[in-house]
């Protein structure tokens, strides 16, 4: 018995293992030429390269710590995007290798901050961050690949100003627009036409043979460019001395402040994506992730691809979902994902450079659009449709989104995140200033609609005051003097308490009633067994609101 769950364990392992292996493979290479464009066209065989030793040396590094759990590691959408805007705006665009050595440094110094957030614990802060400045962040950073792609998806030159293409638009090249459409196309509807083939593999297969099948019919001139030679060898920490040389006095040593500051940003990113996708694994899973533990490791292992010249990344939860259902459940399963992305970097360098650039392009353009987070958009439609009770608190919160995301379009992430954080943070201020009580029903007043004991509604006046009053053994007469609170929005103790102060020993013997398992119709048909002697007092069907006078 025990071997034939060994062999299925084993079986499930290798298929969930070589299924992401070849879902990890387009997307990191997507990532990488990301996080390199800013440097220009002739970096995209090394960012090729950087996205692929990320998807190999993290996990690898992970692995050999001891880790148990089957998470898949890779470049991340937001992190990498984040890396390119520190890319352009902060680091020195000059020939040679000094510019890969401040941002491979750059990923180092991240990893050491990882790894003492981790170890810190700093992980548990993740749930004080407001949802809307997560989705506003989020958005912005979807709108910002989706720009970034629109050059090599039409075929024309990256710094072409948009102006200049709506004004000539036969600048573009049609061929190169038909072939990113037809890629985007087909991932976007892969899963409903081939379910079982991942549909990011699916639309880089179909876009290709597209790509030389227009070639083939003599249209190659009109077509763009394809990624190029991509140099087969073991990769080497070669990055590791170029570290120390920043410490010693030369020309990159001035750039160190702007390192660090950078490497700081990029880390309180990197660790905020991948607690949330900690998260996400552990609801759909089940199997619990430590967050604060997945920091440390990660940071560690961020540190590793950066001696090998490999970008930041994350938990990648396409990966690991789609490991998770094809049987992985051991580390064997990102063993052999790590061996076949592994194999793939030595054996198939050739063959990956001969993929047409605006295929690539057509799957980060998708990304983008998949980024975009789903509240916002359903929030925006509703609102449009006054579909929502409290309409105002909605748009308080799409205004936050707005604002983050306007902010980091025009400056930078951090001051996005910043900006609303901020406005979050007054914003909940303003709304817990206000009082959560929109009505108050009282007992001598309000009637119950359903018939009930003559003698209950004389005493009480209505029958769910009575009841909670029989609970605690108080006579029905104080009806009047007891009542519901209608409330609105987050309620909590502190102002639950506001009602009518702290009741302790009344909320004691309710709590006390409350764990009589006798069924409650019986109140309601004013029996009056909660009197009997030695008979327990039956449960209201009806709830008194916390921090009232309860009984």
């Amino acid at each position: 018995m025990s071997k034939r769950l060994d062999l299925a364990r084993l079986k499930g392992d290798l298929a969930g293992g070589a299924t992401s292996a070849v879902l990890t493979v387009p997307a990191s290479m997507g990532y990488g030429v990301l996080a390199l464009l800013p440097l220009g066209d002739q970096y995209v065989p090394v960012g090729i390269l950087a996205g692929l030793y990320s998807a190999i040396f993290i996990p690898l590094t992970i692995l050999l710590l001891g880790d148990r759990h089957t998470l898949m590691y890779a470049p991340r959408s937001v992190v990498t995007f984040l890396l390119a805007s520190v890319i352009a705006a902060d680091l020195p665009q000059a020939p040679g290798p000094q510019p890969l050595v401040l941002i491979f440094l750059i990923i180092f110094l991240a990893g050491i901050f990882q790894a003492l957030f981790g170890i810190l614990r700093l992980g548990n802060l993740i749930r004080y961050i407001p949802s809307p400045v997560i989705a506003g962040f989020q958005n912005a950073v979807a709108i910002l690949i989706f720009l970034s792609q629109l050059a090599p998806m039409l075929g024309v030159p990256r710094h072409l100003p948009v102006l200049q293409l709506i004004e000539h638009p036969s600048l573009a090249q049609p061929l190169t627009c038909l072939v990113g459409l037809v890629t985007c196309l087909v991932i976007w509807l892969g899963p409903r036409a081939a379910p079982r083939i991942p549909s990011i593999v699916l639309g880089l297969v179909v876009g290709t043979g597209t790509y030389y099948g227009l070639a083939a019919l003599g249209q190659r001139a009109g077509l763009g460019p394809i990624i190029g030679t991509i140099p087969a060898a073991l990769p080497e920490p070669s990055y590791l001395l170029g570290f120390v040389s920043v410490l010693t006095p030369g020309a990159l040593r001035p750039h160190l402040p702007t390192v660090a500051l950078a490497a700081a940003t990029l880390a309180i990113i990197a660790s905020l994506d991948a607690l949330l996708c900690a998260k996400t694994v552990e609801s759909v899973t089940g199997v619990r992730v430590p967050g604060n533990r997945v920091l440390s490791l990660l940071g560690i292992g961020n540190m590793v691809t950066a001696c090998f010249g490999g970008i930041a990344g994350g938990i990648n939860l396409s990966s690991t979902f789609t490991n998770y259902r094809a049987g992985g459940r051991t580390r064997t399963s990102v063993a052999l994902t790590v061996a076949l992305l592994l194999m793939t970097v030595l054996f198939l360098g050739s063959v990956i450079g001969l993929i047409p650039r605006v295929v690539i392009a057509a799957t980060l353009v998708v990304v983008s659009i998949q980024l975009l987070d789903r509240w916002s958009v359903q929030a925006i439609r509703r609102l449009l449709t006054r579909d929502f009770v409290y309409w105002k608190a909605v748009a308080l919160d799409l205004l936050v989104v707005v604002l983050v995301a306007s902010v980091t379009i025009v400056y930078n992430l951090v001051a996005g995140v910043a900006v609303g954080m901020a406005v979050a943070v007054l914003f909940f201020l303003l709304r817990m200033s206000k009082s959560v009580i929109r009505r108050s029903y009282r007992g001598d007043v309000v009637r119950s609609r359903r018939t009930r004991d003559p003698r209950l509604m004389e005493r009480s006046g209505t029958v769910c005051v009575a009841a909670a009053l029989a609970q605690a053994g108080r006579p029905a007469s104080d009806g009047r003097h007891r009542g519901l609170l209608g409330a609105q929005g987050r309620l909590v103790r502190g102002q639950a308490g506001r009602g009518s102060g702290d009741h302790r020993p009344q909320r004691r013997r309710q709590e006390h009633a409350a764990q009589d398992p006798q069924p409650h119709h019986r109140a309601d048909q004013g029996s009056g067994d909660a009197r009997r002697p030695g008979r327990q007092p039956a449960r209201s069907r009806y709830r008194v609101p916390p921090g009232a006078d309860r009984p």
